[in-house]
């Protein structure tokens, strides 16, 4: 016996069909929150570099590794607007060839930027999830350039080899942020 199309039930029309929820993203509210604002200043709250060992004292053959770590950025509200704030951590290390031991400590460097946004004429009002979602993601990218500069400098202070910071990718900033420095 076969069945014919019109033995068949149709299926619900798509409008009828209950959507999963999509879920949130901090990227969602960011992608909000940024066309409703404009970056106002950025300017440095506290700042510091260590060398925890002379150039003198890194073998030349060593093998360097750096990263950099940020705290989960805090929101302000100010009059007309939001502030920012994040504590940004650069860390240099090094190990000899083929070595298994952990990465000598060669240098650490530490800023607190803040980034301080106005809201454009008759932007909504975000909530404080919204605010939070967007400092994730932009204010590590707005302060990233000012980073960039003080590791740069820092180093050539400290008279330590140069790292080239790669720029920063908004989609990594989940994989950066931690919510305390040891």
């Amino acid at each position: 016996m076969t069945m014919t199309d019109e033995n068949r039930p149709e299926p619900a029309p798509a409008s009828e069909v209950p959507a999963e929820p999509k879920p949130r993203t901090p990227f969602d509210a960011a992608a909000k929150v940024v066309r409703c604002i404009h970056l106002a200043t950025v300017k440095f709250g506290a700042f510091s570099a260590q060398a925890l060992e002379t150039s003198d004292a890194i073998p030349e053959d060593v093998v360097f590794a750096a990263s950099t770590k940020f705290l989960r950025p805090t929101v302000m509200p100010t009059d007309g607007g939001f502030s920012t704030t994040t504590t940004l951590v650069f860390q240099v290390g090094g190990r000899m060839p083929g070595a298994e031991s952990p990465p000598s400590p060669y240098a650490l460097i530490r800023a607190t930027l803040e980034a301080r946004y106005d809201l454009k004429p008759n932007s909504p009002t975000f909530s404080e999830d919204d605010l939070n979602d967007y400092a994730l993601c932009y204010c590590p990218f707005h302060v990233w350039g000012y980073w960039r500069e003080y590791v740069q400098s820092s180093l050539a202070r400290l008279d330590l080899p140069q790292f080239t910071l790669p720029l920063f990718l908004i989609d990594k900033a989940p994989g950066m942020v931690t919510d305390r420095l040891d």
